[in-house]
């Protein structure tokens, strides 16, 4: 009976696993998308600052310095997206690398039957790093252990994206009416 809830448990958890994987794939493929967007979009607008500055007799001087401010933002905006993807994948192959190295003492000291002090501190370590474990023996509330952190950084990247994007073709209406 016991071994039966053991197998149940262990097979829920890889197919939630399984899931979140799946997931977590879809979500890096919507990003890389989304990064090809943002190049694609900043090749639009220096093709379009090119064309414009062969006809800049044609268009405001505030149509110009909007589009260029545009162009810049854009920039910026990218190398912090991209620094700030890097910073994440870095900090997560560091924690990894951690772990991995935490569960080979730990290993080394199992096996081999000496070591035990590095295999017991490296198994304190692992758990110190496994967040949920740690959350469990501090007898947190099942709603605390399963809640999903927040990060509100990059929606509001997001958001400004969309907003840079579709302030290109507003600030060609604009100008067609007039308005600037």
């Amino acid at each position: 009976m016991e071994e039966e809830k053991i197998k149940t448990a262990e097979k829920d958890f890889l197919y939630y696993v399984d899931n979140l994987k799946l997931f977590l794939e879809y979500q890096e493929k919507f990003f890389d998308s989304f990064l090809n967007i943002k190049l694609a979009f900043l090749t639009f607008v220096g093709i379009i600052i090119t064309i414009v500055f062969n006809q800049k007799d044609n268009f405001s001087r505030q149509f110009l310095i909007i589009l260029v401010s545009i162009l810049i933002i854009s920039f910026i905006f990218l190398v912090i997206d991209l620094l700030v993807k890097f910073l994440d994948t870095t900090n997560a192959i560091k924690k990894q690398h951690k772990r991995t190295m935490l569960a080979k003492i730990r290993h080394i000291a199992i096996m081999r039957g000496t070591f035990k002090e590095y295999g017991s501190r490296a198994e304190e370590l692992l758990t110190q790093e496994e967040k949920t474990e740690q959350k469990m023996l501090n007898n947190e509330s099942l709603k605390e252990i399963i809640k999903y952190p927040r990060n509100i950084l990059p929606v509001i990247i997001f958001i400004l994206w969309l907003l840079i994007i579709i302030s290109v073709p507003t600030l060609f209406l604009l100008e067609i009416l007039g308005k600037l």
